[in-house]
């Protein structure tokens, strides 16, 4: 019996040469990456307590300010002041202070630290997002790891997804998550490994492979993991010179289920609160009135969405009832998006730009108050994600938060595509 990629790739760094699912074993990452959030006091601490002054080879250590970027009060600031401390004693050269890199998931690939068939962990969930590459990325014990070097894994079963087709005008990752999970069943993918493959895939632009790797783990999932085509490849190429090779699953590997998904068929949804699952069809609520856009976080704004929303606020003002901020999920983001002038469209529209980082995803700088209503791109909805916990949050793609934000309510952004196409605007509210 053959193996998929994520066993292959689980065997590889656990000195086997095969593993079967239910295993348990201890897997050394490639890269261990750490943000903000966790470094000063949770770790540091700790590590004192274990008595570990010197930490498992600090040249496979990354650490990313990107939660408090930049720093929103005395607290943060002294939490960053204490983790710089830490960083130079440790001898950890990868490092990326406040908007030198951006939110860690996204700058990861960006600076050469991820390529195929890598085992790469973060502490923090949505490293899933970095299975777009080829990557098993996952999120163990980060502890374990800083101490001994490995972390502890039972083998997950994996689930074939068999893509179609391509993805309609704005339909996006986001709405291909839903469809995955709406296929699946959350209850069915907790630990399990999703694996995206069929000839839909050489139709899926990488930044929405990179959305729907991203959101998965929501779904419970251990990882998710796309072997990686030339689209991909060529991406990497471009940030780093380590040679590239793809992990393949066997042609007669083993999996838990295969399903398969028609792109052509997907259509762009809504998330209504209070959790992320909570995914309606459009039109069902268009017309619901907002206060708050957002598009940022590791779960989109990135190059292909940012066009699209472009597109849409060129020419156009948001509405005087609506605050619209943007924030692209690392550095090179944000680079490209003005050297393309996306920068000055979304400045005319009366956007806000904030700083690359994971910013109003989580409170983070910018916050909700009690009576906002957002429409965001970001990852959660779950009450007080944002801020205020009576403030209600609303998941959509990045088109339509730019259709909407110029209406001031849950707008269908096809006319504004189509309008685009045509050179005939619609009229404005």
């Amino acid at each position: 019996m053959g193996m998929t990629i994520s066993e292959k790739i689980i065997a590889a760094h656990s000195g086997r040469d095969s593993v079967t699912p239910g295993e348990v074993l201890y897997v050394e990452p490639d890269i261990l990456m750490i943000h903000d959030f966790f470094i000063y006091p949770r770790y540091i601490n700790a590590l004192e307590e274990l008595g570990v002054e010197r930490i498992w080879e600090p040249d496979k250590v990354a650490i990313v300010f990107d939660h408090a970027a930049p720093e929103f009060n005395s607290e943060w600031a002294e939490k960053h002041a204490r983790s710089r401390e830490w960083v130079t004693s440790q001898g950890i050269t990868k490092f990326w202070d406040v908007g030198q890199g951006g939110v860690s998931h996204q700058m990861a690939s960006e600076v050469g630290l991820v390529w195929p068939g890598m085992v790469f962990v973060n502490s923090d969930p949505h490293v899933t997002l970095n299975g777009a590459f080829g990557a098993f990325a996952v999120s163990f014990n980060t502890l374990e790891v800083l101490v001994t070097g490995k972390g502890w894994c039972r083998v997950p079963e994996t689930i074939r997804v068999d893509l179609h087709g391509a993805l309609p005008p704005a339909v996006t990752g986001r709405d291909l998550f839903l469809a995955t999970v709406r296929t699946l069943g959350a209850e069915n993918m907790i630990y399990h490994v999703v694996e995206f493959a069929g000839p839909g895939l050489s139709t899926l632009p990488l930044d929405e492979r990179m959305t729907v790797c991203d959101l998965l783990v929501l779904a419970g999932v251990k990882t998710a993991i796309i072997e990686p085509d030339q689209i991909a490849l060529d991406y990497l190429a471009k940030h780093t010179d380590r040679p590239l090779t793809p992990v393949r699953s066997d042609p007669d590997a083993r999996y838990l289920k295969t399903v398969e998904l028609n792109l052509s068929e997907l259509e762009p949804m809504v998330v209504a609160p209070p959790n992320p699952f909570n995914a309606h069809p459009l039109g069902d609520l268009v017309g619901t009135e907002i206060t708050v856009g957002f598009i940022g976080s590791c779960a989109g704004a990135r190059m292909d969405q940012l066009r699209v929303a472009a597109s849409i606020l060129k020419g156009r003002r948001v509405h005087p009832g609506v605050r619209l901020l943007i924030q692209p999920p690392s550095l090179e983001l944000q680079l490209n998006m003005a050297s393309e002038g996306l920068t000055e469209i979304f400045l005319r529209a009366g956007a806000v730009l904030n700083p690359p980082g994971c910013g109003m995803c989580w409170g983070g700088g910018s916050t909700l108050a009690d009576s906002d209503v957002c429409l965001a791109s970001n990852t959660m909805n779950n009450p007080g994600r944002m801020g205020s916990a009576r403030a209600r949050i609303f998941h959509a793609n990045e088109a339509i938060i730019a259709a909407s934000a110029v209406e001031g309510r849950i707008t269908d952004p096809r006319t504004y595509l189509l309008a685009r196409r045509t050179e005939q605007p619609p009229n404005q509210t």
